[in-house]
């Protein structure tokens, strides 16, 4: 009988230490809501993360099995609808696997965070040189109140020399602008008008031969957009003039312009832009006679020309 007790008192210890050798501590519980018998358990960051269906809670002498709800990489939550001693998920409380059921599930995928899109590298120009050619359209050049004196004799007149064709003109600029903001540009044109008609003092002269060399340089704010810009500033000519007595001791004085430009693609931009040029006062004098300008002359044209741009 002694024998017996001994022997019932052997196995039982066994079976306790085979089962208590067979859970694994996995966590502890962080948090639990009593009214939806719901408790929170913290993953220990050793333990692997794996698909858990059921978790002792408690100790390994005093535990209660409970189901698992909900499982993330780091959390679990159990139902404690199974446990009757609330001392088994106090804040804290262990919480155990058996090992042999948690070594043969599959891990759980911890999901990756996410990528934030690859931002390329601009590719944005904020700056161009171009060199470009056109032609310059609707010349004219006009004189107010011009006083013409012979002998005692004294007339005043407007004085205006039109041209009959466009005038060929090269140009050399650089923009400075980001997208949608403002900038500036500076440039210097060259071009040749030849100026066809003379009206003044009530006549006109049709086969002139007088003829302009303009060398402008310019400068421009600029509003550049994505596809194209607007720009309008002031100039300032070297003017030389032959075949005329009048205009050939003019010079140049400050102007203006105003216009625009689209790029067509990233080598080629067609520009557009309405120019005025000043012709400083200037006077003739022959013997006794003389022709005056009072007033600067403005000449006015529409440049219109097709750029190159260089990367």
């Amino acid at each position: 009988m002694k024998y017996f007790a001994i022997t019932n008192l052997i196995f039982i210890f066994s079976l306790s230490v085979s089962a208590n050798a067979g859970l694994m501590k996995i966590g502890s519980i962080t948090a639990v809501l009593t009214s939806q018998k719901t408790a929170e358990i913290q993953i220990d960051s050793g333990a692997g993360v794996q698909t858990i269906e059921n978790v002792i809670i408690g100790n390994k002498q005093n535990n209660c099995d409970v189901k698992v709800t909900k499982q993330t990489a780091k959390i679990i939550l159990v139902d404690l609808s199974s446990c009757s001693d609330n001392s088994h998920y106090a804040i804290n409380s262990e919480a155990y696997i058996y090992s042999e059921d948690y070594s043969d599930k599959e891990p759980i995928q911890q999901s990756a965070p996410p990528q934030q899109a690859e931002v390329p590298p601009t590719t944005e120009k904020n700056e161009f040189t171009n060199l470009g050619a056109g032609f310059r359209l609707n010349n004219s050049l006009k004189f107010e109140d011009v006083q013409a004196i012979s002998g005692s004799t004294v007339e005043g007149s407007d004085v205006e020399y039109e041209s009959d064709s466009a005038a060929f003109f090269i140009d050399l600029n650089h923009i400075n602008a980001r997208q949608n903001s403002w900038g500036w540009m500076g440039g210097l044109s060259y071009w040749n008008v030849k100026w066809d008609k003379v009206k003044a003092f009530g006549s006109t002269i049709s086969n002139n031969t007088t003829e302009s060399s303009i060398l402008n340089g310019y400068g421009s704010l600029v509003y550049r957009f994505n596809d194209g810009f607007l720009q309008f500033g002031f100039n300032l000519s070297s003017i030389s003039t032959k075949n005329s007595p009048f205009l050939e001791v003019s010079k140049g004085s400050l102007g203006a312009q105003l216009g625009g430009g689209v790029f067509i693609n990233k080598n080629l931009m067609l520009a557009i832009e309405s120019k005025v040029i000043t012709y400083s006062s200037v006077t003739y004098w022959q013997g006794s006679d003389s022709l005056t300008a009072k007033e600067p002359g403005f000449y006015s044209g529409l440049n219109l020309g097709l750029y190159f741009t260089f990367n």
